[in-house]
């Protein structure tokens, strides 16, 4: 079952739109078996978070992508899928391969944490 974007206006028996969902994001993407993404610094990091394993496509000509998938694969199972395979819908050997993979460690999301500690130091 796939759950995509309202905006993508998909109507298929197999398809849910995210926001027709009465959850919060963070509960939807930890309820899935895997995301398929291109990179990006906010789901990188909740996928990872959440220990959901992620296909991505690659953004091709954005410098920040060899960081954030270096970073990714430190963190999270994941792996790139080709464009044509996931247009022509051949995704099954790759998220196969993929749920196959050790996931490491999960990271913490203790960023808000750390920036408060820091803040109080420094005015305290």
């Amino acid at each position: 079952h796939w759950i995509v974007p309202h905006s993508w206006d998909v109507n298929r028996e197999d398809v849910t739109a995210l926001e027709l969902l009465p959850f919060h994001f963070t509960d939807v993407l930890a309820s899935c078996d895997a995301i398929i993404t291109k990179p990006g610094y906010g789901i990188f990091t909740e996928a990872a978070c959440a220990g959901v394993p992620v296909l991505y496509v690659t953004r091709q000509d954005w410098p920040e992508e060899p960081a954030l998938v270096l970073w990714l694969t430190q963190n999270n199972a994941c792996l790139e899928v080709a464009r044509s395979a996931l247009l022509a819908g051949e995704l099954q050997c790759v998220l196969e391969k993929l749920w196959g993979i050790s996931t490491p460690r999960r990271p913490v999301a203790s960023g808000a944490r750390e920036a408060a500690q820091l803040l109080s130091c420094e005015f305290f």
